[in-house]
């Protein structure tokens, strides 16, 4: 873009346009064939200069349509930013244009309810009703948006405008994932809108909103907040959804609607009713399914287990099998009372046989260090898993100060045991890290491959971190 052009329409300034217009009469129409990163349109409307963006629309308002290598058309830059009046002159200059969709099968209004700006909406909507009706690439809408951006007012001003146009079904619209706006409520726990939603509900006649719409997992927005469920703030939340009327799945008999191709095959790979062939559908068969099972009696069959494998394990090792720790009365090395290290003078002297003993000992070393290992592991790996489990629920600070000290009494017992010393930091330091390690282990490589997949696009994010105040259209 000409330096000159570029600096007119940051500024608004019309007479540089004009000059350059005499200059080049077709320097406005060359932007509708060059591959220009910009047009000054798209320029003018980030800088909101009103008077430059209705000299250019009056002139070329073909523009208006252009979108740029970021996928922005000027509307969607209007709606993001909130300026109001340009979005009203390109509105009237192509009305058209609010329903064309551009990055990810974005229209105007999903801009605008992204970023919160009501003004935009309702503006949209008084103009082209139709435009809530538009879904994005992953099949998301307005309302979808609103929610997934924390966007209160955004939501607010949605649900008064399909109200008044009488689209208020849309709220049950879902996206590819089957996820109604409800369920985008749920999953970001945001108490403020799922009130919102269920005021709207009953103050709407009829009362539209589902508030046990399934999704392609089978999980309702109650089975969402089981599944999330960390503080009293959440299941605060989960009787908000009861008293309304929500149950989980497993309550009503609801296998969620799926688009079949041919290709797809039924999970258990046989007809309702009929019996598992092979050992294969046996073990499908007693699989998780969310269709079928409640997210909360599973995590109630966790804890049972989980608290099982504590108990059996904290007791063998404080209590290991005797076998283990038998000392022998043949061995090589026998401690005086004065902890002076001696031959057993029992022994025979023969090479042969010390070879024999000394093997027979580190055998019975290396069976009490694998017991040892294991069991540690088994133990802290349940209270972890006990931890997590029980996020969110009363008295949860004690019950870790209960754990803790309860791993911490289970080390020091190890300290009775022989192997000693070094060797017991060594294997409480193994049992303490490999679950904790086991955690953190998938989540890193799922960032470094997120990291290496996206390695390219670090040039263009650069780029866009210098135009100015990019980030509200991303």
């Amino acid at each position: 873009m000409d330096q000159r052009m570029l600096n007119a329409a940051c500024s608004g300034d019309v007479n540089m346009l004009h000059q350059l217009l005499h200059e080049n009469p077709f320097i406005l129409s060359d932007y509708l064939f060059m591959n220009s990163h910009e047009n000054p349109l798209t320029i003018a409307t980030k800088a909101n200069q009103l008077v430059f963006v209705r000299e250019v629309l009056r002139l070329r308002p073909e523009l208006a349509v252009e979108h740029n290598q970021d996928g922005f058309r000027p509307l969607d830059v209007a709606a993001a930013y909130g300026h109001v009046e340009i979005a009203a002159e390109i509105l009237a200059a192509r009305p058209e244009i609010c329903r064309l969709a551009g990055r990810d099968g974005r229209t105007a209004i999903h801009y605008a309810a992204t970023n919160g700006r009501v003004e935009i909406i309702d503006q949209l909507m008084a103009a082209c009703s139709d435009s809530a009706k538009d879904v994005t690439s992953f099949g998301e809408t307005a309302l979808h948006l609103a929610v997934k951006s924390f966007k209160f007012e955004s939501l607010k001003s949605m649900l008064h405008g399909l109200e008044k146009v009488g689209m208020v079904e849309m709220v049950n619209w879902a996206d590819k994932e089957g996820n109604t706006v409800f369920h985008y409520a749920a999953s970001r726990k945001q108490l403020e809108i799922v009130e919102l939603l269920l005021d709207w509900n009953n103050n709407t006649a009829g009362n539209r909103l589902d508030l046990n719409a399934v999704n392609k997992k089978g999980l309702t927005a109650v089975d969402i907040v089981d599944i999330l469920a960390e503080s009293s703030n959440d299941f605060h939340l989960r009787e908000i959804l009861r008293r309304a009327g929500g149950y989980a799945s497993s309550e009503f008999n609801i296998v969620p609607e799926r688009p079949k191709s041919d290709t797809e095959r039924p999970t258990n790979n046989h007809l309702p009713g009929e019996k598992p062939k092979n050992w294969r559908d046996i073990i499908k068969h007693f699989e998780f399914q969310w269709q079928r099972d409640s997210p909360g009696e599973a995590r109630s069959a966790l804890l049972v287990v989980t608290t099982l494998i504590a108990t059996v394990t904290f007791e063998a090792g404080i209590n290991p099998p005797s076998y283990l720790f038998e000392p022998s009365n043949e061995a090589i090395i026998t401690v005086s009372s004065n902890g002076t290290a001696l031959l057993n003078p029992n022994i025979s002297s023969n090479g042969t046989e010390l070879m024999q003993r000394s093997s027979a000992e580190m055998a019975s070393m290396a069976s009490i260090i694998i017991f040892l290992v294991a069991n540690s592991v088994a133990l802290t790996s349940a209270t972890s898993i006990i931890d997590y489990l029980t996020q969110g629920l009363p008295f949860q600070r004690e019950l870790r100060v209960a754990m803790s000290a309860m791993i911490f009494a289970y080390g020091w017992s190890l300290g009775n045991t022989k192997p000693t010393g070094t060797l017991k930091d060594v294997l409480l330091i193994v049992a303490l890290s490999v679950p904790l390690f086991l955690r953190v282990l998938p989540n890193m490589i799922s960032k470094l491959k997120k990291f290496n997949s996206h390695g390219f696009k670090t040039g263009k994010m650069i780029y866009a971190i210098k135009m100015q105040h990019f980030y509200v259209l991303s």
